[in-house]
């Protein structure tokens, strides 16, 4: 990632701190996603597993984006080992996962691009 990209992705974490930009989240959502989904799949998670832990990885960057800190890191190196934990191996659902924030926060949760990129 060069200078000018994590400029550019600072940029956009910054939108969704403080403005809740969702254009912005969408940016970042659709640039990071199959990054993460692909990484996880890389530490032997399932396909599923690695979307439903992608999905929490990214509404946890639309709640605290305003914690990042582009001095600190790039948003890929805040984004990938601190809020990659392994999932809890369930059948069921998740809390928090986009499948079951339809018809609640979704859209203030950036849900509109969860499901957009994600369909079950």
């Amino acid at each position: 990632m060069d200078a000018e990209e994590r400029q550019r992705f600072a940029a956009l974490a910054k939108a969704v701190a403080d403005q809740r930009d969702e254009s912005a989240f969408s940016v970042l959502f659709d640039y990071f996603a199959p990054r993460l989904k692909s990484w996880l799949m890389r530490q032997k998670m399932t396909s599923g597993e690695a979307e439903e832990l992608v999905q929490e990885i990214m509404i946890v960057l639309w709640h605290k984006a305003a914690l990042y800190d582009p001095s600190r890191s790039s948003l890929s190196t805040w984004l990938f080992p601190h809020r990659a934990e392994p999932p809890h191996r369930s059948a069921a659902p998740r809390p928090g996962s986009c499948s079951r924030w339809r018809g609640s926060d979704a859209a203030a949760a950036g849900g509109n691009a969860c499901r957009r990129n994600h369909r079950q």
